[in-house]
């Protein structure tokens, strides 16, 4: 691990000296707020990346598409899962976050699945019923690195050019479940992946002071 050096472990910095009226009782400097800037050119999700398409009588999926090696699939960057199967079945999928925690989504009953979570890698998918022509993939809904609120994601771009993309907060559901949110916000761009154009995202952390205001209530 490369050597870590903190400026302060204060929760707020003041640069300068100068005074002005009442702003923070006379004392000197101007708080410096900071900015995270996430920078990635992330690819395009694939259906079939996780799990090709199958039979699971056995209610386990075998985890075999283009992102698997020795039964894990590893994504590019933290992103949402999508399924599709025949007859109606719940899904079971389990893997890590971008931080290697275990994080489990279940699917609602029914033939298809568009995930809310973000995972880096998927280690486990499960069906309660037997289902053919079952495919596990990539989507293209992003995981943001820090717990983002309603107020704290600034700006997107994308290829150069401001991205009228969603942003989903993160879940401040307590205590965090399978059928819950991301816990620290997710964004789909307006714009097309395709593992070349960069994406910038601008966004401040909601809470330095705590872990789950950093990382997300469950962390």
């Amino acid at each position: 691990m490369a050597n870590r050096n903190n400026i302060s472990r204060a929760l707020s910095v003041f640069i300068g000296k100068v005074n002005y009226g009442k702003y923070q009782s006379g004392a000197p400097g101007v708080e410096m707020s900071p900015l995270y800037k996430f920078r990635s050119a992330p690819a395009l999700g694939v259906s079939t990346d996780v799990a090709a398409s199958q039979a699971v009588v056995s209610t386990t999926f075998v985890i075999n598409g283009a992102r698997a090696s020795g039964g894990v699939a590893t994504f590019d960057v933290p992103r949402n899962v999508i399924a599709a199967w025949t007859n109606t079945a719940i899904l079971t999928i389990t893997g890590t976050d971008q931080y290697g925690i275990t994080i489990t989504e279940v699917t609602a009953s029914g033939t298809s699945h568009t995930g809310k979570k973000a995972f880096k890698t998927i280690t486990s998918v499960s069906s309660n019923a037997s289902i053919t022509g079952a495919t596990v993939g990539s989507g293209n809904v992003l995981g943001l690195p820090f717990r983002v609120d309603a107020s704290d994601l600034i700006a997107a771009r994308f290829n150069n050019a401001i991205d009228a993309g969603t942003f989903v907060p993160a879940d401040t559901t307590s205590p965090v479940t399978s059928s819950t949110g991301d816990q620290r916000g997710t964004f789909a761009l307006a714009g097309t992946l395709d593992g070349a154009k960069v994406l910038t995202l601008l966004l401040s952390v909601s809470d330095r002071s705590t872990q789950s205001g950093s990382f997300g209530v469950g962390s």
